[in-house]
């Protein structure tokens, strides 16, 4: 663990209209940011880190005011230290290409400030600018594309958003002995939960539906209305090791509703 951590560039969030909005500011924080806790962010009023885009200082008292934004700078007592090097395998005028370690988040978030990708990569190329087009779970490791700057994030982003980024990437699953079955589905409802942030699984009629299948050459994701042409195509191979069966599966999404985790070859 490190000491105290924040931030070296601010954060925000734009105050939205609410039926019932609060009174003030500071009460739309708390709410909205509950694992900050009321105590750390009256420390951030008073010590004038919350303000609103014109500089502002945001105060305990300070009215609520719909469509505004305030800039804040994330702050943890103790970050973790991430005990791995992330490699920069591509760069340009335009984009950054990395491989982003297990273990190490993307963005800020939690009880990560400082220790994520990009701000490494912007300490580490001096590009203030340096943008993630993607995210990647904090526990996978795998390639992160970037946008040096600003004007061409979105640019990149919509291929992802339009399926037209080729992806591949591999998933590994052990069993004791080798399984006769050679089909597995996973249906659930998701639905927003809580914080506002997460998702999470709920009785009801499924919207998200998987499909694997073992030998075959065909692992479905299927979102209602999808078109099936467009599902992911997958191979997978079974491996006999010392502790059993493991089951490879390379995936080669054709498109994607949702970031994906891309990995390089080894």
């Amino acid at each position: 663990m490190s000491e105290a951590s924040r931030a070296p560039a601010p954060s925000h969030a734009t105050l939205p209209r609410l039926a019932e909005p609060p009174a003030t500011v500071f009460e739309h924080l708390v709410r909205r940011f509950p694992h900050v806790g009321e105590d750390a962010w009256s420390a951030r009023l008073a010590g004038g880190t919350v303000t609103f885009d014109d500089g502002e200082r945001v105060s305990v008292a300070t009215p609520y005011r719909a469509g505004a934004r305030v800039r804040y700078f994330r702050a943890v007592a103790q970050e973790p230290v991430v005990p791995f090097t992330e490699e920069i395998l591509y760069r340009d005028e335009r984009i950054l290409i990395a491989d982003k370690p297990h273990f190490l988040p993307v963005t800020p978030g939690g009880p990560y400030v400082n220790e994520c990708l990009t701000y490494r990569l912007r300490r580490r190329t001096g590009l203030d600018a340096l943008q993630a087009v993607h995210r990647l779970d904090r526990d996978t490791a795998g390639l992160v594309l970037f946008a040096v700057a600003a004007d061409v994030r979105g640019v990149y982003a919509k291929l992802f958003m339009d399926g037209r980024v080729e992806k591949e990437y591999l998933a590994v699953a052990s069993v004791p002995e080798e399984p006769e079955r050679r089909t597995w589905e996973v249906a659930n409802r998701i639905v927003r939960g809580e914080p506002w942030f997460r998702m999470r699984i709920a009785p009801g009629p499924v919207n998200a539906r998987r499909l694997d299948l073992a030998r075959g050459v065909r692992r479905l994701t299927r979102c209602p209305g999808s078109d099936p042409q467009r599902w992911p195509v997958a191979s997978m191979r079974p491996t006999r090791s010392s502790s059993g069966w493991t089951w490879s599966s390379i995936w080669r999404p054709l498109a994607a509703p949702r970031p994906r985790r891309l990995r390089p070859r080894r």
